[in-house]
């Protein structure tokens, strides 16, 4: 299956008088890094996924982008295209990119409808376009508006062709970051459904994870006490499926960044979060001198059960869950924190 994209997330902009959004760029090169990983496991270019984030992300170089991915797509029968833009956004149906100046946002903020625009000249099986920025339900605008001419025509598309517009907010809503997630809450949504909600076997169902990831986004907004009301159209088949992403090594070094580290089956390999000798020892014993299965492996990276992350694991009985909880015990008193093991029946602990 050959994926395309585009990948923009707005941390750093020429005009600071607004402050910059902390995880905008993160959003952005955690789902590049998850499809352009797949694409090279399936023998397809780098170039079908384009990332832009901070002050790459100008609107000349967005335009160039989304024409050149629409360029491709004309010859590279792409089965599935998301489009993705982590940003500011305006009250007004524009989005702030990296050269915008407020003083003079009309001229230099592009409108939803350019973005829209140019994605309804993108050709693939499906396409996905999402916006986590504030204000990101003026996409729809108003009728007979620049704005919903070219919603209109992004979720056409031609015979064969399934599109879905979904946005992080409703037109006089802002959204929100989480510094406890490392991401913007629609981007979370997303990010997590590829890895887990929205699969089945081995595809990740493409109206589920867009539901869900609305859904996320919601949940976590009230959590934070600052409600936001994602929202989407789509034509998507419920049939319509990727592949699971695969963690390569773009993956790997995205998590890097924030400290999640890669470890091998060998429990030694513990040693890269200054887990000493005795410690190592003792995991070795509670998997009978064995090596992590790749369960436990990935619970660690890019789970980042070993740095605060939730982690939920679902697997059979026997699969070597309680490994990964034990884990994270370990890491709260590594910590100086306390652990609270629950367990459902004592039947089941016997």
């Amino acid at each position: 299956m050959r994926i395309g994209g585009l990948f923009v997330g707005v941390d750093e902009r020429l005009d600071s008088s607004r402050p910059a959004l902390k995880f905008a760029g993160r959003d952005a090169l955690v789902l590049w890094a998850l499809f352009a990983d797949t694409n090279e496991r399936g023998g397809h270019p780098e170039s079908d996924t384009a990332l832009l984030v901070g002050r790459t992300a100008t609107r000349s170089g967005v335009q160039g982008a989304l024409d050149q991915l629409a360029a491709r797509s004309r010859s590279a029968r792409y089965d599935f295209v998301h489009v993705h833009f982590s940003c500011h956004g305006l009250d007004d149906g524009r989005i702030v990119v990296a050269d915008t100046s407020l003083e003079d946002h009309a001229a230099t903020a592009p409108p939803l409808s350019e973005i829209t625009g140019r994605v309804a000249a993108i050709r693939s099986a499906n396409l996905v376009l999402t916006l986590d920025c504030c204000f990101a339900g003026t996409v729809r605008g108003m009728a007979d508006s620049e704005n919903a001419t070219a919603f209109q025509a992004a979720l056409a598309g031609f015979a064969g062709e399934s599109r879905t517009v979904a946005w992080s907010s409703r037109p006089d809503e802002e959204s929100l970051e989480s510094g406890r997630l490392g991401h913007g809450l629609f981007s979370a949504g997303l990010i997590l459904g590829l890895r887990t909600y929205a699969i089945e076997g081995d595809r990740v169902y493409l109206s589920r994870w867009i539901q869900r990831a609305m859904q996320y986004a919601s949940d976590e907004s009230k959590r934070a006490g600052r409600p936001q009301t994602p929202g989407a159209y789509a034509n998507l088949s419920p049939d319509a499926w990727i592949p699971v992403p695969v963690v390569g090594r773009r993956v790997q070094q995205a998590n890097e960044e924030v400290g999640v580290k890669a470890i091998t089956p060998d429990p030694a390999s513990l040693e890269a979060y200054d887990f000493d000798v005795r410690t190592i020892e003792v995991v070795r014993r509670w998997i009978d001198n064995r090596q992590f299965n790749p369960l436990q492996v990935e619970a660690v990276s890019p789970g980042g059960v070993l740095v605060g992350r939730n982690v939920v694991v679902r697997a059979p009985t026997s699969a070597g869950k309680t490994v990964v909880g034990e884990l994270a015990v370990l890491r709260a008193l590594r910590n100086r924190r306390k652990a609270v093991v629950l367990l459902p029946t004592r039947a089941l602990v016997y």
